[in-house]
C-alpha cells in the first residue's frame, strides 16, 4: 500500500477518528514529475486509510512552488472517490519551493472557519522530505 522507498514517513491512523489533514505537496522543480506523482500516490494511499466525511476526517490539499494554491478545501470532499479523482487532477507546476508561503496559506486558508487556529497551542505539520526553514516561533513543529 505504501511505497517502499522514498522520502515518506508511514503513518499508522486510527479508523472512526475525526481529524482535520491539510496536506502541503512541494511541486517545485526539486522534485520533478516522477516524483511528484509518487507524492500523490502516497497521500492516495493515505487518504484511502481514513472515514472521510464530514463527521468523520475532512481533507485539503495546497501544492507550492513559485506561489501556494488551494487545490480543495476541508468540506470540498465527502465522498472518498471524489477526493481521489480530485488528488489524481493536481498537475505538477514546477518553479522554486517556497514552503513558507504554502504554510502561510495552510494557517490562514485551510483551517478557515473549522479550527481556531489562533488558539491551538501547537500545530504540527508532518514532513515527508528534507526540513525546511519553518519557524518554530509560530508554533509550527516538523516531523
Amino acid at each position: 500500500m505504501f511505497p517502499q522507498t522514498g522520502p515518506f514517513i508511514i503513518l499508522i491512523a486510527c479508523t472512526n477518528s475525526y481529524a482535520d489533514v491539510i496536506f502541503l505537496v512541494d511541486a517545485s522543480y526539486s522534485i520533478g514529475v516522477d516524483d511528484f506523482q509518487k507524492v500523490k500516490e502516497f497521500i492516495k494511499d493515505v487518504v484511502q486509510i481514513f472515514d472521510v466525511g464530514p463527521s468523520n476526517t475532512e481533507v485539503a490539499l495546497i501544492q507550492y512552488s513559485s506561489y501556494a494554491d488551494l487545490h480543495f478545501k476541508l468540506d470540498d470532499y465527502s465522498i472518498v472517490t471524489d477526493l481521489l479523482d480530485a488528488i489524481d487532477n493536481v498537475t505538477y507546476s514546477g518553479g522554486a519551493t517556497l514552503t513558507s508561503d504554502a504554510i502561510l496559506m495552510m494557517r490562514t486558508q485551510g483551517f478557515e472557519g473549522f479550527v481556531d487556529i489562533d488558539n491551538l497551542d501547537t500545530l504540527h505539520v508532518w514532513n515527508t522530505c528534507l526540513p525546511n526553514n519553518a519557524k518554530r516561533e509560530e508554533g509550527v513543529n516538523l516531523y
